[in-house]
């Protein structure tokens, strides 16, 4: 029987570097003849490697935005102050495949896709030229979580991740997916470009070179 592929995105941030009037994942992706917002690269992502039960996590309160344009997914809000979204999401599977992306970052190639040809669980690792971007950075074996360059870790770092539902931890207590995926067992695939678009220089380098993300 084939496993069934869930994809969990986050989307419980504030936004509060980009200070917009809406939510930052709802920021326009370039070079399309209608309105696509920068959330539905990883959404369209998730449904090429397979994925249509995809679970948006929310905050104490729904994006409204977010909620509208995607009525036929499940939303849900996060129940404690500093939750970590992995619990919220595993109250409601119990096995199979989960895909786990974030909302603001876009990507070349199909991170996805690869992670479900390779067994087990699956960090997506990209490669960063930027010594000071703080991001979870492989160090031997383990992640580096929010992390400049140092001289023992890499430029390389995760940036998406699948999981096998049934063999994953329950009730984590931290807040980190990098240090969660440094509880378990995890296998590496290794990606190209990746742009955080989270803030506006980010989305000023992706302006600059979006045709790459076609």
């Amino acid at each position: 029987m084939k496993n069934k592929i869930y994809g969990c995105i986050p989307v419980g941030g504030n936004g509060n570097r980009l200070k917009l009037p809406f939510s930052k994942e709802m920021l326009p992706l370039l070079g399309y003849n209608c309105y696509k917002p920068v959330i539905e690269h990883t959404v369209n992502k998730m449904e090429e490697a397979g994925c249509n039960n995809i679970i948006f996590i929310h905050g104490k309160k729904y994006k409204k935005d977010i909620l509208k344009y995607f009525p036929n997914y499940k939303h849900i809000c996060q129940e404690n102050i500093n939750p970590f979204v992995l619990n919220d999401i595993l109250k409601f599977i119990s096995n199979g495949i989960l895909l786990y992306g974030l909302p603001d970052t876009i990507y070349t190639g199909n991170p996805f896709i690869e992670a479900i040809n390779i067994k087990g669980h699956v960090a997506c690792i990209f490669e960063t030229l930027n010594d000071n971007l703080k991001v979870d950075r492989i160090n031997k074996n383990k992640f580096d979580v929010k992390s400049e360059k140092t001289l023992f870790n890499q430029n390389k770092f995760w940036g998406a991740a699948k999981f096998i539902i049934e063999d994953m931890p329950k009730n984590y207590t931290g807040k980190e997916v990098g240090e969660y995926l440094n509880l378990i067992n995890v296998n590496y695939s290794y990606n190209k470009e990746y742009v955080d678009l989270g803030t506006w220089l980010g989305y000023e380098e992706y302006c600059n070179n979006y045709k790459i993300f076609l």
